[in-house]
């Protein structure tokens, strides 16, 4: 009992020291990190910028215990908005135009870029205003509400209409090279769509259209097929089950139809959460789904012959299906 009351307070104490290294290390505090940021956006912006969640940045990696990271937003327009870091005992001794940040940029390119992000934006929900209820723009991830029942002739324009201005404001947006475009049309279509855009030629480029994995329209279609996969294996006498890896893919001329693949393991397999580690994955199995009827086309298991990585796997797959789905 002594000896865990010891261990107890020993690592009380290491929490505390923890929290402390900083000062010991001669580190300002957050109330004086945050009267210096106060002055320097002062000094430099004119109270036009303010900050929010200011937390110190102290870590391994810097090893600086001035370091501090906020939220820098403009105040008329709070939507623009960035994260700096910054060493909060150097911030006022240093002109504006030079680094005070640590990582890539000052604060004023910061704020020029999250201007010019915020204006490129504007500009696209204009472009789209008749046609698209709301555009929420993300680094990795816009989503683009509809109010109404689209057609499909609609989707792809829309589509197609997102690459020309993803493209036309590329220097402008700050948004990742792979950048996905979620069509939210779950309350009108009973669908919610995704399409990824990649830039590795520096220009964004369409790829297939898919149904998104987060959606309720996903959840609907594997909630619906699970039963129906789980008993033909059964009466078929497969000695499998259904792995955790699953992928749907959409038929591209009309949306009407696809191809639920599951990857599957031996029956019996223990996540590896719970035992030693093996490859389960032996093979797959390939559902034919209408998506306005219900109705199951056809489905077959085929065997696992090569297997690379999950993600390999399912580009081969993708690549094998019927040109439609293409």
């Amino acid at each position: 009992m002594r000896k865990m009351i010891y261990i107890l307070v020993i690592i009380a104490v290491l929490i505390v020291c923890r929290g402390c290294i900083p000062s010991l290390m001669g580190g300002v505090s957050k109330k004086t990190a945050a009267e210096n940021l106060t002055q320097y956006l002062e000094k430099n912006f004119k109270g036009e910028l303010g900050f929010e969640e200011l937390s110190r940045f102290f870590n391994e990696g810097n090893m600086n215990p001035n370091m501090f990271r906020a939220v820098v937003y403009e105040k008329a327009r709070p939507v623009i908005l960035f994260v700096s870091y910054f060493d909060a005992k150097k911030i006022l001794t240093e002109e504006g135009d030079k680094t005070v940040t640590a990582y890539h940029k000052t604060i004023p390119e910061q704020y020029k870029e999250a201007k010019t992000d915020y204006t490129a934006r504007e500009y696209i929900r204009e472009y789209f205003k008749d046609r698209l209820s709301k555009i929420d723009f993300g680094y990795f991830e816009t989503t683009a509400i509809f109010d109404h029942k689209a057609q499909v002739s609609e989707i792809k324009s829309i589509t197609d209409d997102f690459e020309q201005q993803l493209n036309m404001y590329k220097d402008s947006l700050l948004v990742s090279n792979t950048h996905r475009v979620v069509f939210d049309m779950e309350e009108v279509n009973g669908l919610t769509l995704k399409v990824d855009f990649d830039s590795e030629s520096d220009k964004f480029t369409g790829q297939r259209f898919g149904v998104w994995r987060k959606s309720k329209s996903y959840t609907k279609i594997e909630e619906a097929l699970k039963p129906e996969m789980t008993k033909y294996l059964s009466s078929n006498n497969f000695d499998l089950q259904l792995h955790a890896t699953n992928a749907f893919y959409l038929r591209q001329t009309d949306f009407a139809e696809g191809v639920w693949v599951n990857f599957l393991e031996k029956k019996g397999i223990v996540p590896s959460d719970k035992g030693r580690w093996q490859d389960p994955v032996i093979a797959f199995i390939f559902v034919y789904y209408d998506l306005n009827t219900g109705d199951i086309k056809k489905q077959f298991v085929e065997k696992r012959i090569v297997f690379d990585s999950y993600m390999d796997e399912l580009d081969r797959i993708g690549k094998n299906l019927p040109a439609e789905y293409h």
